[in-house]
């Protein structure tokens, strides 16, 4: 006899079982076994509550200017720098 368990937490009212292949087209026994009272569904607000409201950000001041990098190429060198002089 081959047994195929498999709990489910929160049961839908509609399920779809996936039977393996080494026992499709053979006599089969479904059998549910449910829990007396349903499950309540927590959710998040209940588990942590209601978020606050954030308070104003601040300013953050004037942000740098950026200094443009050069870029290597694909052959490994530097546009404007000989790279053999660094060695």
């Amino acid at each position: 006899m081959d047994v195929i368990k498999h709990t489910i937490d929160d049961l839908p009212e509609n399920l779809t079982i996936e039977i393996p292949k080494h026992l499709v087209h053979r006599k089969a026994e479904i059998i549910i076994l449910a829990e007396e009272k349903p499950v309540s569904k927590k959710r998040l607000v209940d588990f942590f509550g209601a978020l606050p409201d954030f308070p104003e950000r601040f300013s953050q001041g004037e942000f740098e200017g950026l200094v443009e990098l050069p870029v290597f190429h694909g052959d490994g060198t530097l546009p404007g720098v000989d790279l053999s002089k660094l060695r």
